[in-house]
C-alpha cells in the first residue's frame, strides 16, 4: 500500500508517482482520497511548541492524501523503490503483513477491486497502442466512440 502525502499533492507530484507505479509493472487495485488521520494530527498539535508549525498542521488537516493499493509479485519491492525516489512525499507498507493491516484500516472491502493482469486490448481495440502515447485524452475518447 502507498499513501501519497498531502505534501506530494501540494508539490503536484501525484501524476508522477502514479506514472512510476504503472511503469513498474504492478497493478492498481484501488485508489482513493482521504483526509489524514485527525487523531494523529491532534496529537502532533499538542506536542508542537511553535505557533507557525501549529498553523501548518491545522492547514494540513484540510488537504487530502491519496491511498493506493498495488498488486503483483514485486509489489513490496516496487513500494520500496518508490520510497527511495519520493522519500517523505509518500508512505509505503514495509512488507506484506503491514500492507494487509493498513489496507484493512483504510479501505472497505467493496473499495478493493480485482485487477486481472491484462494488456488492455479490450479497451484499445480501435486505437493503435503505439499512437496512444502521442494523443490527448480528448482525441483518444473521440476515436474510441467511433
Amino acid at each position: 500500500m502507498i499513501i501519497v502525502k498531502p505534501s506530494a499533492l501540494a508539490k503536484k507530484a501525484l501524476g508522477l508517482i502514479i506514472q512510476r507505479v504503472e511503469e513498474k509493472g504492478v497493478r492498481l487495485v484501488s485508489i482513493k482520497t482521504s483526509l489524514l488521520d485527525v487523531h494523529s494530527i491532534e496529537k502532533k498539535l499538542l506536542e508542537e511548541k511553535e505557533e507557525k508549525n501549529k498553523q501548518e498542521l491545522i492547514n494540513a488537516k484540510k488537504i487530502p492524501c491519496v491511498l493506493i493499493i498495488i498488486q503483483g509479485k514485486s509489489a513490496v519491492n516496487v513500494g520500496q523503490d518508490l520510497k527511495k525516489e519520493f522519500d517523505d512525499l509518500i508512505h509505503v507498507s514495509l512488507n506484506e503483513e503491514t500492507a494487509k493491516y493498513e489496507i484493512n484500516r483504510f479501505f472497505e472491502k467493496e473499495e478493493i477491486f480485482e485487477n486481472e493482469e491484462s494488456d488492455g486490448n479490450y479497451f484499445l481495440k480501435k486505437i493503435d497502442k503505439k499512437e496512444i502515447l502521442n494523443k490527448s485524452i480528448k482525441e483518444i475518447t473521440k476515436e474510441f466512440r467511433k
